[in-house]
Parts: structure tokens; sequence; C-alpha cells
């Protein structure tokens, strides 16, 4: 089945926008009406990924490092520090900001990111290894992980209308109340 993936970000965010409440409600939809076991949840998430994401060229994109705030962990930090000649110690004052204990690359867009391409790629944090996280298991469980990256990511944005009409999500349809 051949589609025409939306891939212009200023779109995405536009649409992401208008959808929001929608996009909330299929995510309740997901969560707590859904028939599906998780198992044929995360199937048809990976089916849809598995369509979409080779259509859509990361490397055109970029939004992911210039928009989202990459997670570090201490050895992450220890095995990149060296690669750039810093020490650890320099490295997080040069581009780490701590919230809440997690350590995070500052300023936006990563300092690693140039011409559309990770500098440090073969070292870069386990969180950009596995972005957009869609082939993760329990995607009821993190579909408010997933729909935080519905603005950033045209794969999750396309992935997440896809999965609307997969579904059977009824947009016009009132949400259930919670019991």
């Amino acid at each position: 089945m051949s589609h025409d993936w939306i891939i212009d970000l200023e779109e995405i965010r536009r649409l992401a926008r208008q959808d929001e409440a929608e996009n909330l409600r299929f995510r309740q939809y997901l969560r707590f009406e859904l028939s599906f076991t998780k198992d044929d949840l995360d199937v048809l998430v990976w089916e849809a990924l598995a369509e979409v994401a080779p259509a859509i060229d990361c490397l055109a994109c970029g939004n992911c490092c210039r928009s989202t705030h990459t997670a570090f962990t201490p050895e992450e930090i220890e095995v990149l520090a060296p690669r750039l000649g810093l020490t650890p110690a320099e490295f997080r004052h040069r581009h780490i900001v701590v919230e809440a204990g997690v350590a995070f690359i500052n300023p936006l867009p990563c300092p690693f990111f140039e011409g559309n391409r990770c500098k440090v790629y073969e070292d870069r944090p386990e969180v950009c290894r596995e972005y957009p996280h869609l082939y993760k298991p329990d995607s009821s469980y993190r579909s408010k992980d997933i729909l935080g990256n519905v603005d950033v990511c045209p794969i999750v944005f396309n992935v997440w209308h896809l999965l609307k009409d997969r579904t059977g999500f009824e947009a016009s349809k009132p949400p259930k109340p919670a019991s």
C-alpha cells in the first residue's frame, strides 16, 4: 500500500497542534479501550514502523538533534569525553545540564550535530541509538513518550497516524468516561 507520508516539519508541527486533543484521545484509546493485547499492539507498531521508516531519510531531517535534549549516562560521558580531547569533568562543564538528576546535552541543537550528521556517531548515547524508540516493547505503556515525539519526528508522526487507521480509531467518537 502506497502512502504520501508527511515529512515537512512545519506541516507536522501544525497538524500535531491541530490534533492535540484527538491525539490525547487516541493515547487513551490505545491504553484503555483497544482490545489488542500489548504484544499485538507492539506488532502493529513495528509493522507500521517497517512501512514508514524506509520512506523517510533521517539525514534529511535531523530534527531530533535540533530539538530534543539528549540524556547522557555517566558511562557515556566517560567514553565520549576522551574522544573529544576532554576530561569527563570538562565535558560535563561544556555540554551538560543536570535536571532532576539526569544529565542532558546543552544547548540545542546538539553541539555534536553538524551538517545533518552526528560528529560522534560511533559513540553517541544509547537514547540516540534507539530514537525514535518505536521498536521497544510495551507501546501502550510508552504511548505518552511516543506522543511526545509526534511533533518532532516525521517517522513517529506518520506511524502514529497509520496506527489510528489500523486500530479503527474514530476521531469524532467522544472518549469513554474514566471509571
